[in-house]
C-alpha cells in the first residue's frame, strides 16, 4: 500500500490512489488539490466522449459496408442510415470544369529523362533487379473472392466511364473516419493516349510526402512502372516492374491492394511482377493523388475501400 494521502498529497498521488485509499484519506486533502483531481477527471471524460464520438463514425461506416456486403450477397439487411456517408467518391473529385487543365502536385518532370536522375537510374537500367521482391500469382483465398463479388470489377467500373469522362481533381483527401489497414482497396481508372511519357498514382501522408508513389512511363522501349517513397526531402529506393502493355484511347484500371506488409499491384486485372513492401505506416495515408500526364491521357476515376 502507498502512502496514505493527506494535505501534502499531489495530483499524482491522487490519481493513482485505490477507492479504499481515496475513501480513507480524502478528508485530508486541501481543496486546490481536490478541484486539480476534479477538472482531471472532467477533462478524461471530454477525451472519452471524443473517442466514442468518433468510434460511433467507424461503427456508421462498417455498417454500411456491411449492408453493402449484404445486398451483393442477396441476403436482407436493415435500411443505410440516411447520414452514412458513400463508399464511393466519384462525383466530388470530378472538376468542376472539364476543359480546364488539372493542376500538378508533384514535382516530377514530364521530360523523358530528367526525372530518371530523381528516381535513380536510367529508363535503360535492368527493371527486374533481384533485390526486388517476386510477387507470385496464387489463386484467391475465399476472402478475396468475396471482396471480388462485393466491390464493383473493372469492367463494370469501365462500363460506366468513356473517353468523354472529365479528368479527376489531382488530391483527394480521405475523410475523417478512414484509416487504410491490410485488407484496403483503392481503385483508379485512367484514359491512356498514346505519346504520354509519365503519369503518376500516389499514396500521401501530406503534400510532398508519398507514403507510396507510382509513375507510369509508357515508352516505345518498353512500358514500366517506378514505385518509390519519399518523405518529403529525396526519393528513395525504387522498384521497377514491367507496365502491361496499353492501348491507345482504352479504359485502364489500377487496383492496389494493402496487404499486411506489402502493396500489391494489378492492372486490368493483371498482377504485377513486383510488389512494393511497407516503408512507413499505411495508417498514415491522409490523401491520394494523381497527375494526369499529357497528349489527353487523363485519370477518370479513383476510389477507396
Amino acid at each position: 500500500m502507498s502512502q496514505p494521502l493527506s494535505p501534502c498529497s499531489t495530483l499524482e498521488q491522487l490519481i493513482s490512489a485505490t477507492d479504499e485509499e481515496l475513501e480513507a484519506g480524502a478528508w485530508n486533502l486541501p481543496p486546490r488539490t481536490v478541484l486539480d483531481y476534479v477538472m482531471f477527471l472532467r477533462q478524461e471524460l471530454t477525451m472519452a466522449r471524443t473517442e466514442v464520438a468518433r468510434l460511433n463514425g467507424v461503427v456508421a461506416v462498417q455498417q454500411q459496408n456491411l449492408s453493402g456486403l449484404m445486398n451483393a450477397l442477396g441476403a436482407s439487411h436493415e435500411p443505410l442510415p440516411a447520414e452514412a456517408p458513400p463508399r464511393y467518391a466519384y462525383a466530388s473529385l470530378l472538376e468542376t470544369t472539364p476543359s480546364s487543365a488539372p493542376p500538378e502536385y508533384t514535382t516530377l518532370s514530364e521530360t523523358p529523362g530528367s526525372d530518371l536522375a530523381n528516381l535513380g537510374g536510367s529508363q535503360e537500367q535492368d527493371i527486374e533487379s533481384d533485390n526486388v521482391p517476386t510477387c507470385v500469382p496464387s489463386a484467391p483465398s475465399e476472402a478475396e473472392a468475396l471482396y471480388a463479388s462485393w466491390v464493383p470489377s473493372a469492367s463494370s467500373e469501365v462500363a460506366s466511364l468513356s473517353a468523354s469522362s472529365p479528368p479527376i481533381n489531382s488530391v483527394l483527401k480521405l475523410d475523417d473516419y478512414t484509416i487504410l489497414r491490410p485488407g484496403s482497396n483503392i481503385q483508379a481508372t485512367f484514359y491512356f493516349k498514346k505519346g504520354t511519357k509519365i503519369f503518376s498514382l500516389g499514396l500521401l501522408k501530406e503534400p510532398g510526402f508519398y507514403i507510396f508513389h507510382m509513375d507510369f512511363r509508357p515508352s516505345p522501349h518498353g512500358n514500366m512502372i517506378v514505385m518509390d517513397s519519399n518523405s518529403g526531402s529525396n526519393w528513395e529506393e525504387d522498384v521497377r516492374t514491367k507496365l502491361p502493355q496499353l492501348s491507345d484511347g482504352s479504359l485502364v484500371s489500377v487496383h492496389i491492394e494493402c496487404r499486411h506488409t506489402m502493396f500489391k499491384v494489378k492492372v486490368n486485372g493483371e498482377e504485377l511482377k513486383r510488389v512494393f513492401n511497407y516503408r512507413y505506416p499505411i495508417e498514415d495515408v491522409r490523401e491520394l493523388g494523381v497527375t494526369h500526364g499529357t497528349n489527353g491521357n487523363k485519370w477518370i476515376a479513383l476510389n477507396y475501400l
